[in-house]
């Protein structure tokens, strides 16, 4: 079968283990390996394990993807995909997660 053009991906427990409207309170502030971000009250939110190697692999193989999402706080979630890095598993230059991703319309 051939590898479909486009996959787009939820974000709240698909991507990540959490709802970004009711889980996570500003400000976010990055670990300094950009792999979680830690809020107002000290939790610490990043992407599901396996999610970063996913990210890296899809655009790799010529598929393009995309992110949806029905949150209520799209400014918030768009902050933490440029605060969140995502490296391949042999290592490379990070690149911000919102940058995976296709742009259409980020508003």
């Amino acid at each position: 079968l051939p590898l479909p053009k486009l996959i787009v991906f939820d974000l709240d427990y698909t991507l990540w283990p959490f709802w970004v409207d009711t889980h996570v309170t500003p400000p976010l502030k990055p670990n300094s390996s950009h792999t979680s971000a830690t809020d107002r009250y000290g939790e610490d939110y990043g992407f599901f394990s396996d999610v970063p190697a996913i990210l890296h692999a899809l655009p790799r193989a010529g598929i393009k993807i995309g992110v949806a999402s029905r949150t209520s706080a799209p400014s918030l979630a768009r902050d933490l995909l440029k605060m969140l890095h995502i490296t391949g598993p042999e290592g490379g230059k990070p690149k911000k997660a919102l940058d995976v991703f296709e742009e259409e319309d980020r508003d």
